[in-house]
């Protein structure tokens, strides 16, 4: 009996270190194994991007013009209506004060700004030449200046441009501030002749004439001719 038990704890013995190997063995196998992450929640109810709604250069310019229309044809019934509400007349106030008497062309330069813009928006732009619109530019911004300035010294009770602007008359501020820039740095005379120049050259421009076209004119002119033409040879003188 003795000797059985003696077997049975060498048995145990020898068991128990090959079940605490087998546990260090799993042990070590599930430390040194990567653990699975599990998938971030962003990535499971991430949605598909909805697509971006961009405009190109000529629809924006389609868009532009398109507004400009509009625009011009509130300016246009705020100008015309007899009845006219807090926006109108607002509009109508800050469009005579701003441009006095040539408040009446802005709706119209508007109105042909936002057309320009639709028909390039279209593709089917005119051909515009940027001396022709600077030199209408200029004109327009030249007679608001005259008109000013005109005004002032004529008296008419308005002691300076500020208050045709105020009045509504003239070339408003924008006329005024021309005129009043000018006649700061060369007087009123002074103010007369830069004007009266520039309301030559602004024609040049908005006609397209060129300086050679310009001499061509000249020398066809009536006066011209007389001054030119060759005197006529003497008579030979009779023998």
């Amino acid at each position: 009996m003795a000797a059985k038990k003696s077997t049975q704890n060498r048995k145990q013995g020898t068991s128990r270190p090959k079940a605490s190997s087998g546990r260090g063995s799993r042990g070590g196998r599930s430390a040194g194994a990567p653990k699975s992450k599990p998938a971030p929640a962003s990535r499971r109810g991430r949605k598909p991007p909805r697509p971006s709604f961009q405009l190109n250069l000529k629809q924006k310019a389609l868009l532009v013009g398109i507004v400009l229309i509009f625009f011009t044809a509130i300016l246009v019934l705020s100008l015309l209506s007899p009845s006219q509400g807090q926006l109108t007349t607002a509009l109508a106030d800050l469009l005579w004060r701003t441009f006095g008497w040539g408040g009446v062309v802005v709706p119209l330069a508007l109105g042909a700004g936002g057309f320009y813009l639709v028909l390039w928006g279209m593709e089917q732009q005119p051909s515009l030449p940027w001396r022709r619109l600077a030199g209408l530019l200029l004109l327009f911004v030249t007679l608001e200046a005259l008109a000013s300035l005109l005004l002032v010294m004529l008296g008419n009770d308005l002691p300076d441009v500020w208050a045709v602007a105020q009045n509504r008359q003239g070339g408003g501020y924008l006329g005024g501030a021309v005129a009043a820039l000018i006649r700061l740095g060369v007087g009123n005379l002074g103010t007369i002749i830069v004007l009266a120049v520039l309301g030559i050259v602004a024609p040049v421009l908005l006609t397209g004439v060129t300086l050679q076209e310009l001499s061509a004119l000249r020398q066809l002119a009536p006066g011209a001719r007389e001054t030119t033409a060759p005197a006529a040879p003497n008579p030979p003188a009779a023998s």
